[in-house]
């Protein structure tokens, strides 16, 4: 889930980024397609931010792979926004494993694998709290990369003059990345749906 990613500005600097930079993010998304077996690439559902809950992760190869795939059952109400937003209904996961009971399948994965995630600033943080209040474990992650801002520096956009990041390589929703690609982006904000088109933008910036 990508929450926190700018949202759309109407005025943007839409120059290519340079040679340079453009082939250094191509080559680091090469360099994560040839590693298959180090990296994850993860996307969780949650009932919010902050103190939430998950109620879904998903996780696979950078080459597409499935490693996990799960609905979770939270402690309290999925808030209605968040069933709007991602189609999880509360019947849907009240036979979900709670996350202290899933943990285990996933444990394994986060041990072994460096975490990949669109807004890996959301995920990471998302997934150490939830590890440590039901599970009452630390964990850091392997290593981890941010597949959004590694395709804005990739695309190489700026935010314009007279906005607040004015200059700033600019950040863009899941949706509108697959939509300036060509992806299809059909089921947005459930977790295996994002893993899948990030793995098809990873392999579209390893190619352009």
């Amino acid at each position: 889930m990508e929450r926190g990613s700018s949202r759309v500005v109407t005025r943007m600097a839409a120059a290519r980024a340079p040679a340079d930079e453009r082939e250094r993010w191509r080559a680091w998304a090469r360099d994560i397609l040839a590693a298959d077996d180090a990296w994850m690439i993860l996307d969780l559902e949650t009932t919010g931010s902050g103190d939430a809950d998950i109620i879904e992760v998903a996780a696979v190869t950078p080459s597409g792979a499935p490693l996990i795939d799960r609905l979770v059952r939270p402690r309290g109400h999925i808030p209605p926004f968040i069933t709007q937003l991602t189609g999880i209904t509360e019947a849907m996961v009240a036979g979900a494993p709670a996350f202290a009971e899933l943990f285990p399948a996933l444990a394994p994965l986060l041990a072994t694998r460096g975490v990949i995630a669109y807004n890996v600033g959301f995920d990471v943080p998302m997934l150490r709290r939830n590890i440590q209040r039901h599970c009452g474990l630390a964990w850091e992650p392997v290593e981890k990369a941010c597949l959004m801002r590694a395709y804005a520096h990739w695309r190489g956009e700026r935010y314009p003059a007279g906005h607040r990041q004015s200059g700033r390589v600019r950040v863009h929703r899941l949706e509108l990345a697959c939509r300036q690609m060509g992806i299809a982006y059909e089921h947005g904000h459930r977790a295996l749906h994002d893993c899948d088109v990030s793995v098809r933008l990873l392999h579209a910036m390893a190619l352009g």
